[in-house]
Protein backbone atom coordinates (compact mmCIF):
# COMPACT_ATOMS: atom_id res chain seq x y z
CA UNK A 1 0.00 0.00 0.00
CA UNK A 2 1.39 3.42 -0.97
CA UNK A 3 1.85 6.08 1.68
CA UNK A 4 -0.73 8.82 2.00
CA UNK A 5 0.12 11.93 -0.01
CA UNK A 6 0.82 15.11 1.93
CA UNK A 7 -0.87 18.18 0.47
CA UNK A 8 1.45 21.18 0.78
CA UNK A 9 0.57 24.88 0.70
CA UNK A 10 3.44 27.32 1.16
CA UNK A 11 4.00 30.95 0.29
CA UNK A 12 6.23 31.90 -2.62
CA UNK A 13 9.42 32.15 -0.59
CA UNK A 14 8.94 28.96 1.42
CA UNK A 15 7.94 27.04 -1.74
CA UNK A 16 11.48 27.37 -3.09
CA UNK A 17 12.36 24.41 -0.87
CA UNK A 18 9.93 22.31 -2.97
CA UNK A 19 11.74 23.45 -6.11
CA UNK A 20 15.14 22.33 -4.89
CA UNK A 21 13.68 19.08 -3.51
CA UNK A 22 12.15 18.21 -6.88
CA UNK A 23 15.38 18.90 -8.77
CA UNK A 24 17.49 16.96 -6.29
CA UNK A 25 15.10 13.99 -6.38
CA UNK A 26 15.14 13.94 -10.19
CA UNK A 27 18.94 14.08 -10.20
CA UNK A 28 18.96 11.12 -7.81
CA UNK A 29 16.51 9.10 -9.95
CA UNK A 30 18.55 9.30 -13.15
CA UNK A 31 20.23 6.11 -14.43
CA UNK A 32 23.59 7.76 -13.66
CA UNK A 33 22.61 9.91 -10.68
CA UNK A 34 24.42 13.13 -9.89
CA UNK A 35 23.57 12.61 -6.23
CA UNK A 36 22.52 9.62 -4.11
CA UNK A 37 19.56 10.85 -2.07
CA UNK A 38 16.86 8.25 -1.31
CA UNK A 39 15.30 10.42 1.42
CA UNK A 40 14.74 13.24 -1.10
CA UNK A 41 13.17 10.82 -3.57
CA UNK A 42 10.84 9.43 -0.92
CA UNK A 43 9.83 12.92 0.28
CA UNK A 44 9.24 14.15 -3.27
CA UNK A 45 6.97 11.20 -4.04
CA UNK A 46 4.94 11.80 -0.90
CA UNK A 47 4.17 15.46 -1.58
CA UNK A 48 1.01 16.49 -3.41
CA UNK A 49 2.00 19.70 -5.21
CA UNK A 50 2.07 21.11 -8.74
CA UNK A 51 5.84 21.00 -9.18
CA UNK A 52 5.53 22.04 -12.84
CA UNK A 53 5.27 25.67 -11.75
CA UNK A 54 9.02 25.67 -11.14
CA UNK A 55 9.83 25.13 -14.82
CA UNK A 56 12.88 23.23 -15.97
CA UNK A 57 14.96 21.06 -13.68
CA UNK A 58 18.33 22.54 -12.71
CA UNK A 59 21.28 20.28 -11.98
CA UNK A 60 22.79 23.03 -9.84
CA UNK A 61 20.25 22.07 -7.17
CA UNK A 62 22.03 18.73 -6.91
CA UNK A 63 25.61 20.00 -7.30
CA UNK A 64 25.28 22.65 -4.60
CA UNK A 65 24.25 20.15 -1.87
CA UNK A 66 27.19 17.94 -2.85
CA UNK A 67 29.51 20.90 -2.25
CA UNK A 68 27.97 21.37 1.20
CA UNK A 69 28.20 17.61 1.83
CA UNK A 70 31.96 17.69 1.33
CA UNK A 71 32.28 20.53 3.83
CA UNK A 72 30.12 18.69 6.36
CA UNK A 73 32.20 15.52 5.92
CA UNK A 74 35.40 17.49 6.52
CA UNK A 75 33.88 19.08 9.63
CA UNK A 76 32.75 15.66 10.91
CA UNK A 77 36.29 14.29 10.58
CA UNK A 78 37.61 17.13 12.72
CA UNK A 79 34.64 17.31 15.11
CA UNK A 80 32.98 13.90 15.15
CA UNK A 81 30.58 14.93 17.93
CA UNK A 82 30.03 18.44 16.66
CA UNK A 83 26.75 20.07 15.65
CA UNK A 84 25.60 21.30 12.26
CA UNK A 85 23.11 24.16 12.46
CA UNK A 86 21.33 24.24 9.10
CA UNK A 87 19.69 27.64 8.72
CA UNK A 88 16.83 27.72 6.23
CA UNK A 89 17.15 23.93 5.96
CA UNK A 90 13.72 23.54 4.36
CA UNK A 91 13.42 20.09 2.79
CA UNK A 92 17.16 19.58 2.44
CA UNK A 93 18.41 16.08 3.25
CA UNK A 94 22.06 16.64 4.09
CA UNK A 95 21.69 14.95 7.48
CA UNK A 96 20.82 11.61 5.87
CA UNK A 97 23.58 11.92 3.27
CA UNK A 98 26.17 12.37 6.01
CA UNK A 99 28.22 9.27 6.81
CA UNK A 100 28.72 10.34 10.41
CA UNK A 101 26.90 8.38 13.10
CA UNK A 102 27.70 10.89 15.86
CA UNK A 103 27.22 14.33 14.26
CA UNK A 104 24.25 16.26 15.63
CA UNK A 105 21.97 18.42 13.50
CA UNK A 106 19.63 21.34 14.12
CA UNK A 107 17.37 22.37 11.23
CA UNK A 108 15.95 25.89 11.48
CA UNK A 109 13.21 27.15 9.20
CA UNK A 110 9.81 28.81 9.30
CA UNK A 111 7.12 26.83 11.17
CA UNK A 112 5.14 26.00 8.01
CA UNK A 113 8.20 24.49 6.34
CA UNK A 114 9.19 22.55 9.45
CA UNK A 115 5.65 21.17 9.58
CA UNK A 116 6.06 19.74 6.08
CA UNK A 117 9.53 18.43 6.91
CA UNK A 118 8.21 16.51 9.91
CA UNK A 119 5.52 14.86 7.78
CA UNK A 120 7.65 13.66 4.86
CA UNK A 121 11.06 12.92 6.37
CA UNK A 122 12.30 10.26 8.79
CA UNK A 123 12.80 11.00 12.47
CA UNK A 124 16.20 10.67 14.13
CA UNK A 125 17.23 11.46 17.69
CA UNK A 126 20.31 13.35 16.44
CA UNK A 127 18.30 15.60 14.10
CA UNK A 128 16.35 18.32 15.88
CA UNK A 129 14.10 20.90 14.24
CA UNK A 130 13.11 24.41 15.26
CA UNK A 131 10.35 26.38 13.61
CA UNK A 132 11.32 30.04 13.59
CA UNK A 133 12.86 32.69 11.36
CA UNK A 134 16.63 32.41 10.99
CA UNK A 135 16.71 36.06 12.06
CA UNK A 136 15.13 35.11 15.39
CA UNK A 137 18.28 34.48 17.39
CA UNK A 138 16.61 32.18 19.91
CA UNK A 139 17.93 29.30 17.80
CA UNK A 140 21.37 30.17 19.19
CA UNK A 141 20.20 29.08 22.65
CA UNK A 142 19.53 25.57 21.30
CA UNK A 143 23.12 25.02 20.16
CA UNK A 144 25.59 23.13 22.32
CA UNK A 145 28.83 24.36 20.76
CA UNK A 146 31.23 22.51 23.07
CA UNK A 147 32.30 19.93 20.46
CA UNK A 148 32.42 22.26 17.45
CA UNK A 149 29.82 24.10 15.41
CA UNK A 150 29.24 24.38 11.69
CA UNK A 151 26.54 26.78 10.51
CA UNK A 152 25.18 26.18 7.02
CA UNK A 153 23.03 28.56 4.99
CA UNK A 154 22.29 26.80 1.72
CA UNK A 155 20.20 28.79 -0.76
CA UNK A 156 19.22 31.21 2.00
CA UNK A 157 21.12 34.49 2.12
CA UNK A 158 20.08 35.71 -1.32
CA UNK A 159 16.46 35.98 -0.18
CA UNK A 160 17.35 38.26 2.74
CA UNK A 161 17.86 42.00 2.62
CA UNK A 162 21.58 42.92 2.42
CA UNK A 163 21.70 44.19 6.00
CA UNK A 164 19.94 41.03 7.20
CA UNK A 165 22.27 38.69 5.31
CA UNK A 166 25.47 40.37 6.46
CA UNK A 167 24.02 40.79 9.92
CA UNK A 168 23.28 37.06 10.14
CA UNK A 169 26.87 36.23 9.24
CA UNK A 170 28.05 38.68 11.93
CA UNK A 171 25.68 37.18 14.53
CA UNK A 172 27.04 33.70 13.84
CA UNK A 173 30.66 34.88 13.97
CA UNK A 174 30.17 36.54 17.36
CA UNK A 175 28.00 33.78 18.85
CA UNK A 176 30.30 30.87 17.94
CA UNK A 177 34.01 31.67 18.50
CA UNK A 178 36.10 29.02 16.78
CA UNK A 179 33.10 27.90 14.75
CA UNK A 180 32.57 27.77 11.00
CA UNK A 181 29.94 28.79 8.47
CA UNK A 182 29.23 27.67 4.90
CA UNK A 183 26.97 29.81 2.72
CA UNK A 184 26.35 30.28 -0.99
CA UNK A 185 25.62 33.49 -2.88
CA UNK A 186 25.20 34.66 -6.45
CA UNK A 187 26.58 37.75 -8.22
CA UNK A 188 24.30 40.63 -9.06
CA UNK A 189 24.18 39.92 -12.81
CA UNK A 190 22.85 36.40 -12.20
CA UNK A 191 20.18 37.69 -9.88
CA UNK A 192 18.98 40.12 -12.55
CA UNK A 193 19.14 37.45 -15.27
CA UNK A 194 17.07 35.03 -13.19
CA UNK A 195 14.25 37.51 -12.86
CA UNK A 196 14.08 38.19 -16.59
CA UNK A 197 12.62 34.69 -16.96
CA UNK A 198 8.88 35.33 -17.15
CA UNK A 199 8.15 31.70 -16.18
CA UNK A 200 10.18 31.96 -13.00
CA UNK A 201 8.36 31.63 -9.70
CA UNK A 202 11.42 32.71 -7.76
CA UNK A 203 10.76 35.42 -5.17
CA UNK A 204 12.98 38.53 -5.10
CA UNK A 205 16.64 38.02 -4.19
CA UNK A 206 17.82 41.34 -2.71
CA UNK A 207 21.25 40.14 -1.56
CA UNK A 208 24.15 39.26 -3.82
CA UNK A 209 27.83 38.68 -3.14
CA UNK A 210 30.66 37.74 -5.50
CA UNK A 211 33.61 35.52 -4.65
CA UNK A 212 35.85 38.58 -4.62
CA UNK A 213 33.54 40.40 -2.21
CA UNK A 214 33.26 37.34 0.04
CA UNK A 215 37.06 37.23 0.30
CA UNK A 216 36.96 40.69 1.93
CA UNK A 217 34.64 39.66 4.79
CA UNK A 218 37.48 39.31 7.37
CA UNK A 219 38.41 42.95 6.76
CA UNK A 220 34.84 43.95 7.53
CA UNK A 221 34.48 41.81 10.65
CA UNK A 222 37.55 40.76 12.69
CA UNK A 223 35.50 37.95 14.25
CA UNK A 224 35.85 36.20 10.87
CA UNK A 225 39.40 34.91 10.82
CA UNK A 226 39.51 33.48 7.28
CA UNK A 227 37.37 32.65 4.26
CA UNK A 228 37.86 30.04 1.55
CA UNK A 229 35.87 29.51 -1.62
CA UNK A 230 34.59 25.95 -2.09
CA UNK A 231 34.33 24.60 -5.63
CA UNK A 232 31.23 22.96 -7.01
CA UNK A 233 31.67 19.36 -8.16
CA UNK A 234 31.41 18.83 -11.90
CA UNK A 235 28.08 18.01 -13.45
CA UNK A 236 27.00 17.79 -17.08
CA UNK A 237 27.02 20.21 -20.00
CA UNK A 238 27.62 23.81 -18.94
CA UNK A 239 28.31 22.53 -15.43
CA UNK A 240 30.82 19.99 -16.71
CA UNK A 241 34.43 19.66 -15.67
CA UNK A 242 35.94 21.92 -18.36
CA UNK A 243 33.45 24.84 -18.07
CA UNK A 244 33.81 24.80 -14.28
CA UNK A 245 37.60 24.71 -14.51
CA UNK A 246 37.49 27.80 -16.74
CA UNK A 247 35.05 29.60 -14.41
CA UNK A 248 37.34 29.03 -11.43
CA UNK A 249 40.58 29.72 -13.31
CA UNK A 250 40.07 33.05 -15.06
CA UNK A 251 40.32 36.19 -12.89
CA UNK A 252 36.99 37.51 -14.18
CA UNK A 253 35.33 34.35 -12.88
CA UNK A 254 35.44 35.64 -9.30
CA UNK A 255 32.99 38.36 -10.35
CA UNK A 256 30.73 36.18 -12.50
CA UNK A 257 30.31 32.74 -10.90
CA UNK A 258 28.03 31.76 -8.03
CA UNK A 259 30.16 31.16 -4.98
CA UNK A 260 30.14 28.95 -1.91
CA UNK A 261 32.09 30.43 0.99
CA UNK A 262 33.62 28.66 3.99
CA UNK A 263 34.12 31.19 6.77
CA UNK A 264 36.09 30.39 9.91
CA UNK A 265 35.42 32.34 13.09
CA UNK A 266 38.19 33.59 15.35
CA UNK A 267 38.63 32.00 18.75
CA UNK A 268 37.68 34.23 21.68
CA UNK A 269 41.26 34.64 22.89
CA UNK A 270 42.45 35.91 19.51
CA UNK A 271 39.76 38.52 18.98
CA UNK A 272 40.67 42.20 19.25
Amino acid sequence: MSERKVTVTLDQLSATTLWTLRDRAHAAMRPRPLIVDPVAVQAYRRIDYDFSEFGRIRQSHALRPLCFDRAVADFARRHPRGVVVALGDGLETGFWRSDSDSLRWLSVDLPGVIGVREQVMPQDARAEVLGCSVLDTRWIERVDAEDGTLITAQGLLGYLQPAEALGLIDVCAHAFPGGEMIFDTIPGWLRRHSHQDTDSTRPPMPFHLTAREAARLPRRNPAISAVTELRLPAGRGLCGRIPLAVAYHIPLGSLLRPTTTHARFAHAETRP
